[in-house]
């Protein structure tokens, strides 16, 4: 067996940056995305703004949890609500009120 020798890995390697590191596309700053980078949020995402050139690097969603599919299933919901109070009130006027007599 060998004894495992750093200057044989490939040189590649070394240089590589580390996997939370962004790069801009139009000046070639990079750093880390917690670095100095400026951050505009809206509602939904989070966008990573080049403070060199003002280049837009990255646009985010701000949270797994705003993912639209939570609204439509409210929206589908308060539909149903809405569907079925018109339906019983349908029904009110077309049937007529049954009387025992």
């Amino acid at each position: 067996m060998t004894p495992h020798d750093q200057t044989t890995r490939d040189p590649t390697t070394r240089d590589a940056p580390p996997k939370a590191t962004l790069f801009c596309p139009d000046c070639g700053h990079r750093s880390r995305f917690d670095g100095d980078w400026n951050v505009v949020e809206t509602a939904r995402t989070r966008r990573y703004v080049c403070p060199d050139c003002r280049a837009e690097v990255s646009s985010r969603p701000t949270d797994a949890r705003a993912d639209p599919r939570p609204r439509s299933a409210a929206l589908w919901r308060a539909w149903g609500v809405g569907v079925r109070a018109w339906g019983r009130a349908w029904f009110r006027t077309v049937l007529p009120a049954r009387t025992d007599g």
